[in-house]
Formats: structure tokens, C-alpha cells, sequence
């Protein structure tokens, strides 16, 4: 599936260059626990939830194919005062968070 250009646009801001081409091949082949290709928000999520750094991206993308909560939460959710907040909707494109 092709990366959606937000998706693009953030990897190429917060990896490092040598990492993003693997990063993009990464989520272009990530799928679901059902072996579907991935939604953009779940995309949205891992990049998120990475923070720039290829091996936590990859960490989350093999974690799609297990149960997307946890990606979900990784980009969607933050924790404040011991309670999970959601902070941004990642169903909508990526700005630069």
C-alpha cells in the first residue's frame, strides 16, 4: 500500500535520511493481524509512536500484525497524571507533532 504523503513528510523530518527509505518500506509492507493491509491512521500511529527512531518503528509494525491497541496507543495516547489522555487523532493527516 502506498504510504500516505502527511506519512512521507513526517518520516523525512524526524529520521534520520539513512533510515528513511527502510522507514517508508516498512509501513508500505505492514499488515494486520488478518494479513490486511494497514489504514492510514494505524501508519499514522507507528510513525508517531516510533519518535524518529527505526527500530521502535520497527517494533510497532510487527506489533500491527499481533493487535493494534498498542500502536493505537503509542500514537494516539499519552499518559498524564496516571491515566491515558488521547492527544491527537491520527484518522485526520499528520501535522508536524
Amino acid at each position: 500500500m502506498p504510504v500516505p504523503d502527511d506519512v512521507v513528510a513526517w518520516i523525512n523530518r524526524h529520521f534520520r535520511d539513512m533510515d528513511r527509505n527502510t522507514a517508508i518500506g516498512l509501513l508500505e509492507d505492514a499488515v494486520d493481524e488478518r494479513d490486511a493491509v494497514v489504514e492510514p491512521r494505524l501508519l499514522r500511529c507507528a510513525v508517531i509512536g516510533s519518535r524518529g527512531d527505526i527500530d521502535r518503528l520497527t517494533e510497532l509494525v510487527e506489533e500491527l500484525r499481533i493487535d493494534s491497541e498498542d500502536v493505537i496507543l503509542s500514537g494516539e495516547y499519552e499518559s498524564r497524571a496516571g491515566n491515558l489522555v488521547r492527544v491527537r487523532d491520527l484518522n485526520l493527516p499528520l501535522e508536524d507533532v
